[in-house]
């Protein structure tokens, strides 16, 4: 599923040209997880938010005003402020400020999910009366709110740079909804900023066997994203990827294999029961589960062959696909099938 590349208008996104800013594979057939819309199954529409073109707001109720916090900006050493950010940034201003009745809750969302297209760098400025419309608005507001972040980190995730820290604090909520907020938004910026995402990591291993199927998926997507560099602290994640990797879901058992082939390459003694269960996704009815778990093997076997379990199951399943198949760069497979080789006839 491609990320999204186009703006309410239906117009391409002018900083990615039409195509996604991260591929599914990447540095010479190094297998990576996909972009996170893809681990989610989420794509966010932004022709699916309604635009009321009145408000219907009442005399000093500005939502400007009500909800943002610390000034709906936080100062970074992020790019210089442009014409076009300071454009689109005082349209929302003005609007508020005019003679007009101010801009309803859901009227702010909705101007500031538009502004995230012509002018994502603005409408990260927002950010902060997102998480606060996210945790206090009515149900739909939330979920737009909600809806805006996903696609503000699809464009811009560097924005999410400096609120890691209250977006890990949503991590850490007893809520499911607002630990997704949360989650995916680190997920999404763990791309741009591993150290700033790494702040939800924990609550996201909390999260892996978690009923509420986005957030689970989620989960999955952070610790894929920044789990590997640090697996010495999520020794916890080998239980709940494993049962990931049995899920009903066929998301969550591709999201599972993505994170599995990244930790697997890392640190495998740590995910004993990963690598278990990752060989029998190889046979998974799904064809992308089975892909992205032929894609965790070849990273796995080429790392660690030693290590792979039922090594001629593993051998014969590389065997029966190749790097074409796989989206990997030529003889990705071939030295995977090749390190499985050399440790099996030791053994003989």
């Amino acid at each position: 599923m491609p990320a999204p590349g186009h703006g309410p208008d239906g117009r391409p996104d002018p900083e990615r040209e039409g195509s996604t800013a991260r591929h599914d594979r990447t540095d010479g057939g190094d297998p990576r997880h996909p972009s996170f819309d893809q681990v989610q199954g989420l794509v966010v529409d932004p022709d699916a938010v309604p635009v009321r073109t009145t408000a219907s707001g009442t005399d000093g109720d500005s939502a400007t005003d009500r909800y943002r916090t610390g000034g709906g900006k936080r100062t970074t050493d992020r790019d210089q402020t442009t014409d076009q950010d300071r454009t689109g940034d005082e349209e929302i201003r003005a609007e508020s400020a005019s003679d007009e009745p101010s801009l309803t809750p859901r009227e702010y969302v909705v101007r500031v999910h538009e502004l995230v297209y012509r002018d994502p760098a603005a409408a990260g400025d927002r950010i902060g009366d997102l998480l606060v419309l996210a945790s206090e608005g009515d149900t739909d507001v939330r979920q737009m709110a909600g809806e805006t972040l996903a696609w503000l980190g699809e464009r811009r995730s560097r924005e999410f740079e400096v609120w890691a820290d209250d977006l890990a604090a949503f991590a850490e909520t007893q809520d499911p909804e607002l630990a997704f907020f949360g989650i995916r938004a680190l997920a999404q910026l763990g791309s741009d900023h591993e150290e700033a995402a790494a702040k939800g990591l924990k609550p996201a291993v909390r999260r892996l066997g978690s009923d509420h199927e986005d957030l689970q998926a989620a989960s999955l997507a952070l610790v894929a994203e920044v789990g590997p560099a640090r697996a010495d602290a999520i020794g916890d994640a080998d239980r709940p990827i494993a049962a990931s990797l049995r899920a009903n879901s066929e998301r969550i058992r591709t999201g599972a294999a993505i994170a599995a082939g990244n930790l697997l390459a890392e640190s495998p003694q740590r995910f004993p029961r990963t690598s278990m269960a990752l060989v029998e996704a190889l046979s998974d009815p799904d064809d992308d589960v089975r892909t992205y778990a032929h894609v965790a093997l070849v990273a796995f076997a080429r790392e660690h062959p030693s290590v792979v379990p039922e090594k001629e199951t593993a051998l014969s399943a590389l065997d029966a696909t190749d790097d074409a198949d796989l989206g990997l760069k030529d003889g990705a497979v071939a030295e995977a099938e090749n390190a499985l080789l050399r440790e099996l006839a030791g053994y003989r």
